[in-house]
């Protein structure tokens, strides 16, 4: 239970507003090096995942 705590803590898991509002989060306290692997099942879910990040997270990971 504690591991599973550590590990939410850490991870930015939802829609594109999800994740922005924890890399600002994440920011706010000085952490500024992330590093993005998409959750998935298939390889279509990886290849969908990857393109959701690049469309509406990374051009506003900057301004999060």
């Amino acid at each position: 239970r504690a591991m599973r705590r550590r590990f939410e803590s850490v991870q930015a898991i939802g829609d594109a507003k999800q994740v922005l509002d924890r890399l600002r989060a994440y920011r706010a306290v000085g952490i500024t090096k992330f590093i993005a692997i998409p959750l998935a099942r298939s390889a279509e879910e990886m290849h969908e995942q990857t393109r959701l990040l690049d469309a509406e997270v990374l051009p506003h990971a900057n301004e999060a």
